[in-house]
């Protein structure tokens, strides 16, 4: 009998080419808008790791508008604009 088979997790840490793959873009339009996304608070890349933290990019996603969940650490503010006591 062989040995079981561990579950199969997805990475957190992603390439340049893998991030630029999961926000919907080429390796070369993310290269060419860098310094656009560094600027709109995109996570930098980890230089231990070199690669991206998939859950910052999911983060910065949601700071975006693209999810109905506020972006991580603005919860009050979201709730206090949304109800007009803010």
């Amino acid at each position: 009998m062989g040995r079981a088979k561990p579950p199969f997790t997805e990475r957190r840490v992603l390439a340049k080419h893998e991030v630029a793959s999961y926000i919907g873009k080429s390796t070369s339009w993310f290269e060419e808008h860098a310094e656009e996304l560094y600027a709109s608070g995109f996570p930098k890349q980890l230089s231990l790791l070199l690669g991206y933290d998939r859950a910052a990019v999911d983060q910065w996603i949601d700071g975006l508008g693209g999810s109905a969940a506020p972006a991580v650490g603005n919860h009050n503010a979201a709730w206090e604009k949304a109800s007009g006591c803010g």
